[in-house]
């Protein structure tokens, strides 16, 4: 299932909570042949079976979220089992006592699974996603007092496997269905809309030989796309818009030795609503020699929906989703990675990763002077060029890890009325999302009984448009005296994203102690969020410098009970 917004509002719980997971992979870059249809970057998520032998279930309840999971048998057997996890916040009730202060943010998620297994060969899996996020973002000046954002997923899977016990084959259908609906303004009369609604089918073979293995596959997709802007971008349409996308793949690994890998891949990915079909070759190697790593990929890709916002405000919070026009082509882009990795000693891993990225075809904001009327849309080509560092350690009492990410991100643009302001009609800029430095540090040790965590985040200031000041206009479409006509406000901007906004960082403490209490495991935990009630902006005005800023210091006592 596709999932278009798997964080909660404010990005502090993801949609899926971590004890329903069972692998998650995630692809900065070079990702192979079997994933398609994004630019940049892909989240695998694989989430557990049920207990298919006995009954489980636990309850969690903090200042911040109230959960329930359960698993276990449906029939003796142990054919059929399910696993349920439901989650609801409670920070804007319980976390604003606490520090007396609005929280004004709402969340909550429902997940639930099925799985069968029929005979020695057949698996069947079917799988249910939804998720309510809503947070207040401030006063949003001419339109409403207080705006607020809204989204919600849904998500529908089903997942057949087949395993012939005399071939060495492993073939999966999948079937899904998602949406995302997303608002902004009143609940009731919202100032903007945008939905997007996906049908996907795959067929997935793969066949291991030894030396080497295959995996190839077919899909179709039917995507549904509406959205009411506002008057913001005048050439989208506000009709509801059908995308197919069909096409076919093939991805054999070659394992030359016992150090060297080989993958090269081959997509053929087809959009009919633009009349056009790409093909997209993928290749990645690793080399494994003792403690060494090196790896190294290269790929095209291709990306027919997009996300478009008012790129011109600060901290965008409302993002809806269209396809690019026909007269624009399809977004591309040219990945390459290279990465080496280190095990010097025990528990001891060192990695470092480099990669570069050639988009073509973007869909960017026009520059304009009217940010209240209507902005049109334009194409525009950008680079990235990044790198990632992470050291990670690992003892029996203690683990931990610092990862930095260093990025750069460039968009050029050509649009003829930027000459009357700068001079120039082509113009190059730091999008809203170049976040040029990224800290991640985590620590956590068990002494005492206790288990201590500490975690801190950075990231360097996103680019703004900043606002030098504003005058008026009349539109001379009749005869009209100028002294007596209101007229409308227009902004003068400096260059596009021109101003930084402040950098964002945070530390969050806590410890949790075990116990075991006739057959049942209690958790307790005590925490810090924010620690040092740091300030970081969640959404700003540029208009009005009016800005809502994410949670600030909370403590928290929680409890955690599961069955054994």
């Amino acid at each position: 299932m596709l999932i278009y917004q798997p964080f909660h509002i404010l990005g502090f719980f993801s949609a899926f909570p971590s004890d329903i997971l069972n692998v998650v992979d995630i692809y900065a870059s070079g990702y192979g042949a079997r994933f398609g249809g994004r630019l940049s970057s892909v989240i695998d998520i694989t989430t557990r079976n049920g207990n298919n032998r006995e009954f489980e279930g636990a309850l969690t309840l903090s200042p911040f979220i109230l959960g329930v999971r359960a698993e276990g048998p449906l029939i003796d057997s142990g054919k059929i089992s399910f696993l349920t996890s439901i989650r609801k916040s409670v920070v804007e009730r319980a976390a604003a006592r606490l520090i007396d202060r609005p929280v004004p943010f709402d969340f909550s998620d429902v997940f639930v699974k099925l799985h069968g297994t029929f005979g020695h060969s057949t698996r069947l899996s079917l799988t249910h996603l939804r998720t309510y996020d809503r947070g207040r973002v401030g006063e949003d000046v001419g339109l409403t007092p207080l705006a607020e954002v809204r989204w919600s997923n849904r998500a529908y899977g089903l997942r057949y496997i087949y395993l012939p016990g005399e071939l060495p084959v492993l073939a999966e259908l999948m079937v899904s269905y998602s949406k995302l609906d997303s608002e902004l303004g009143p609940e009731r009369d919202p100032i903007r809309f945008g939905s997007v609604a996906r049908v996907n089918t795959s067929a997935d073979v793969t066949f291991y030989g030894g030396s080497l293995d295959v995996r190839w596959g077919l899909f179709a997709r039917t995507i549904v796309l509406s959205s009411e802007l506002g008057g913001l971008f005048q050439n989208l349409e506000t009709e509801k818009e059908y995308l197919t996308e069909v096409g076919i793949y093939v991805e054999p690994e070659f394992k030359l030795t016992s150090e060297l890998r080989l993958a090269p891949g081959l997509r053929v990915h087809s959009f009919p609503s633009k009349s056009q079909t790409y093909v997209e070759p993928r290749f990645r190697a690793v080399w494994e020699k003792d403690i060494h790593q090196v790896s190294a990929s290269v790929g095209v890709y291709h990306q027919e929906t997009i996300g478009v916002s008012d790129r011109r405000d600060a901290t965008t919070v409302f993002t809806a989703w269209t396809s690019v026009p026909r007269y624009l082509g399809v977004p591309r882009a040219v990945n390459a990675t290279l990465g080496y990795g280190i095990r010097p000693g025990r528990g001891l891993e060192f990695s470092v990763e480099a990669y570069y990225k050639n988009l073509k075809n973007l869909f960017i904001a026009e520059w304009t002077a009217f940010p209240r009327l209507t902005t049109r849309l334009q194409p525009a080509d950008g680079r990235v060029i990044g790198l990632d560092m992470r050291v990670e350690l690992r003892t029996p009492v203690f683990y931990g890890y610092i990862n930095y990410g260093l990025s750069s991100v460039e968009y050029e643009a050509q649009q003829t009325s930027l000459k009357l302001w700068f001079g120039t009609d082509t113009f190059r800029f730091r999008p809203g999302h170049d976040r040029r430095h990224q800290v991640n540090v985590l620590a956590n040790t068990s002494q005492f009984g206790l288990d201590f965590s500490a975690r801190w985040q950075f990231g360097s200031g996103l680019p703004y448009n900043r606002a030098l000041g504003f005058d008026g206009f009349v539109l001379m479409d009749d005869a009209i005296n100028v002294f007596e006509v209101e007229g409308s406000r227009r902004v003068i901007y400096e260059r596009p994203f021109n101003g930084i906004l402040p950098t964002y960082h945070r530390l969050d403490l806590s410890a949790e102690r075990r116990f075991n209490v006739m057959g049942t495991k209690i958790t307790v935990q005590a925490s810090m969020l924010n620690v040092y009630d740091r300030a970081n902006i969640f959404y700003l005005d540029v208009f009005t410098l009016r800005r809502a800023d994410q949670l600030p210091f909370i403590p928290s006592l929680g409890i955690k009970i599961e069955s054994e």
